[in-house]
């Protein structure tokens, strides 16, 4: 018989992104029920766990990439606590899940639809074959379901990602930037200069490398800083092709640090070239920052647009985005990140709203008695 009061999240691995700071939220939320958070491989000092006090009688670590260790692993857990719901978040974790869902009758629920596209590579198709034979999805974008042949309804659910508010503050004054930003830069910035930012690891589906080309394009136009918060595989190779660009002075990797709101409010304008997104909390950051977002139209990124903030272009589309960086102080006069509607805006991507959302999901699903 299953215990009415014990959940199981569960997942492949845990890092630092947006997948794992909602699945922490969501994990957290459930306060009035036994819960474990199960990881395959957990980062270690690059995850969410210690912000959000998850302690250690909350979670188990496998250290297993082996998937028949796995299942068995999984099956003693669910034969042991007997959850009534279990979430996955990742495509091994999820597979065994369901399979696992049969004989032991939880709900099961898969929530490994992070993107807004899917492509032609085993694991997109996997996910998809996995998420048409899942009893509940929850996706972070209609994009997501859509791309996965996914209509919403009550088995196929939305749940927007969420940021607090309560993180951004004020921006600084401008000379308070401009003294942070030579101290990053050891160069002279002027009032004049626009700083643009970016936050996203170096992966081949994050496309700095058309970023870099328009601005090394429209660097005797206007004088401009660009911030780069990130690390990855690709850091070498975009390091070389900044210096290709002869852009050393004006663009600085930053790596990942831990404190991303301070540097967006140095900026002026956000930039996210991506092949692929579902809703990213990165662009979500930004727009609580009250930046203007510059980003690629691609899976679900134009479900966050405001109108007079947004200006979207085309996966490595370089003329496109040449021409708008050109211009770009004139893209956002109309914008006013105090306006209400903008607030009224943003309202819909906080964390409360995302955490009330979740409860209505969880608790239709616990009612539902469909197995």
């Amino acid at each position: 018989m299953a215990n009415n009061n014990f959940i199981i999240f569960s997942s492949d691995n845990i890092s630092r992104g947006g997948k794992e700071r909602q699945l922490i939220l969501l994990f957290s939320s459930l306060k009035s029920y036994q819960k474990l958070l199960v990881v395959q491989n957990l980062m270690p000092d690059n995850n969410y766990l210690d912000e959000y006090v998850i302690n250690g009688k909350e979670l188990v670590v496998t250290n297993s990439k082996s998937w028949v260790k796995t299942f068995f692993f999984l099956k003693n857990l669910i034969r042991k606590y007997q959850p009534i719901i279990v979430f996955s978040w990742d495509i091994k974790t999820a597979a065994i899940n369901l399979i696992l869902s049969k004989y032991y009758r939880f709900r099961f629920v898969n929530c490994t639809i992070r993107h807004g596209i899917r492509l032609f590579k085993t694991s997109h198709i996997l996910r998809s074959f996995i998420s048409w034979l899942s009893p509940y999805v929850i996706a972070n974008s209609c994009a997501g379901l859509q791309a996965n042949n996914l209509k919403e309804n009550k088995r196929s659910l939305i749940l927007y990602n969420g940021v607090d508010p309560e993180q951004f503050g004020k921006k600084p004054a401008k000379y308070e930037s401009l003294k942070q930003l030579e101290r990053i830069f050891k160069n002279k910035i002027n009032k004049v200069t626009k700083v643009f930012i970016s936050v996203a690891n170096f992966l081949p589906y994050k496309d700095y490398f058309t970023v870099i080309d328009a601005l090394m394009e429209i660097n005797v136009q206007y004088d401009f800083r660009y911030l780069i918060i990130g690390d990855g595989p690709l850091r070498k190779t975009i390091e070389d092709k900044i210096k290709q660009s002869g852009l050393s002075e004006k663009v600085k990797l930053l790596g990942r640090v831990k404190n991303v709101h301070e540097y967006l409010r140095m900026a002026d304008y956000f930039i996210h070239s991506s092949r692929g997104e579902g809703i990213s909390n990165a662009i979500l950051e930004a727009m609580f920052t009250g930046l203007p977002v510059i980003a690629t139209s691609t899976g679900g990124t134009p479900e966050l647009v405001y109108k007079k903030s947004f200006l979207l272009f085309n996966y490595k589309d370089l003329e496109t985005l040449k021409k708008v960086l050109s211009n770009v102080d004139n893209q956002f006069k109309e914008f006013d990140p105090e306006s209400e509607e903008y607030k009224l805006h943003l309202s819909k991507f906080t964390t409360d709203t995302m955490l009330k959302n979740f409860e209505n999901i969880f608790n239709m699903i616990k009612q539902n008695e469909h197995r």
